[in-house]
């Protein structure tokens, strides 16, 4: 019973996040993909008492109908932005903290993004936050949450993309709405979202964080006011799984 109200209700979100990202790319006139229809079909009648394998079968088909509205309506709203760029458009490469380190778990250097930033005039209010600069390596971000793993098929060989399918599971595990992951994307951009999601999940399991949802918006909060770093918590959350080599620098 518990199982079935927890499908239930999740499908129930699902839905309606579908229903919201649709009518948010109706009214911004975005094209290239039929968001009326993925509306009907997410405002469709459920079984009234549907069962647990139902139910099963209920998530994973409107989980795949979100997950395509979603990515249709990044690529719309890629396509209203798009601009000529030069090579500052390129994406950057930066070493880890320690790239000859021994304990380097990963490749020294690997393509980094500064993640998808939201456009001044895609945020409401008369001022627009500052425009956070951060570039975070990826291999970092592996090193300092290794709890990120466990939703990675090869940790070793992940790429930006893999990294953000594994924190949107790893936001599901901790009960993280979808109307906050998507907040969150919105706010800090995919990228820096799914970094977010990962010290959120690090400090979950070291007993830090109580609600990750509240956590989660809380920093959504501090990126609008430009108070958000994610380096230093990254630094900080690697050094707790190498404490040998910072007593070493210490000494």
């Amino acid at each position: 019973q518990a199982q079935r109200r927890h499908l239930r209700r999740k499908v129930g979100e699902i839905r309606r996040e579908i229903r919201t990202v649709c009518a948010d790319a109706l009214e911004r006139d975005f094209e290239g993909y039929d968001w009326e229809a993925a509306i009907e079909r997410a405002s469709g009648r459920l079984p009234r008492t549907p069962s647990l394998v139902e139910l099963m079968a209920l998530e994973i088909e409107f989980g795949s109908l979100l997950a395509a509205v979603d990515k249709a309506w990044t690529v719309a709203r890629k396509a209203d932005e798009s601009e000529p760029t030069g090579s500052e458009g390129r994406a950057h490469k930066e070493p880890t903290t320690d790239p000859k380190a021994a304990t380097a778990t990963y490749p020294a250097w690997r393509e980094e993004v500064v993640a998808d930033r939201p456009r001044s005039d895609d945020l409401h209010g008369d001022t627009a936050p500052p425009i956070n600069e951060e570039v975070i390596p990826l291999s970092l971000v592996l090193e300092a949450v290794p709890e990120i793993h466990h939703h990675l098929d090869d940790p070793g060989a992940a790429d930006w993309e893999e990294f953000v399918e594994a924190a949107y599971k790893a936001a599901l595990l901790l009960g993280i709405n979808l109307t906050a992951w998507r907040e969150a994307r919105e706010t800090l951009g995919r990228n820096r979202a799914a970094i977010a999601v990962a010290t959120v999940l690090a400090r979950w399991r070291s007993g830090e964080v109580k609600s990750a949802g509240g956590y989660l918006r809380a920093m959504c909060e501090r990126e609008r006011t430009g108070d958000l770093h994610l380096l230093p918590s990254l630094f900080g959350l690697k050094e707790r799984h190498n404490p040998r080599r910072r007593d070493r620098e210490r000494s």
